[in-house]
């Protein structure tokens, strides 16, 4: 299966920017107080990734720096009303 190109998604409250080797950004509205888990499929294979949050959202855990799977799956998990996003920047 191929893995799509970069794009972005926005549709209402939802917004994804999606470049697997730069900076990907997910804003999914939650309930503040909600802890949220955040699955990002099509990343970069063991990719480094710096996280960030903004706005309500704050990471939970040692969450300021992922690893993707060997499928390509980057796991983190976000508390708040995440209205500013949550973003990965892909670190090689």
């Amino acid at each position: 299966m191929s893995k799509p190109g970069p794009f972005s998604y926005h549709v209402g409250n939802v917004n994804v920017d999606y470049k697997p080797s730069g900076v990907t950004s997910v804003n999914v509205p939650a309930p503040s107080g909600v802890a949220k888990e955040h699955r990002l499929h099509g990343m970069v294979p063991g990719g480094e990734y710096a996280i960030s949050a903004s706005g309500a959202c704050a990471l939970v855990g040692d969450a300021a720096v992922a690893t993707a799977t060997a499928e390509g799956v980057l796991a983190f998990v976000a508390d708040g009303s995440c209205a500013g996003g949550v973003s990965a920047a892909f670190r090689g």
